[in-house]
């Protein structure tokens, strides 16, 4: 929506619009600066992406990612080149289908 056509809305409309914009600019600022914080203070390099789609935001083939449940339980992934994802636990993994393009990923030990 261009400036002529948001100043040719009624006026509650350019209110609700308004709150709207800040809404989602408060969450954005909330959603980096959790991101950030616990990047620091685990010392890992975590992706929240709200925005899924950006082709900017996506990890790089290689990428290892580790997220530990306590001291014994873990489930790694490492994403390779040919698009393939392969995934390591610390006990049995369960891989349940959930459609077509969707799959669960369970620690049962």
């Amino acid at each position: 929506m261009n400036e002529y056509q948001y100043l040719k809305l009624p006026r509650y409309a350019r209110m609700e619009i308004d709150r709207l914009r800040a809404d989602v600019l408060h969450l954005e600022t909330q959603l980096y600066s959790v991101t950030t914080r616990v990047q620091h203070e685990a010392g890992v390099r975590l992706l929240v992406d709200p925005y899924p789609e950006s082709p900017e935001r996506a990890l790089p083939w290689g990428t290892h990612l580790r997220w530990a449940f306590s001291i014994r339980d873990y489930i790694e992934v490492h994403a390779e080149k040919d698009a393939a994802l392969v995934v390591r636990a610390s006990d049995r993994v369960i891989v349940e289908p959930r459609s077509s393009n969707a799959f669960h990923v369970d620690l049962r030990g």
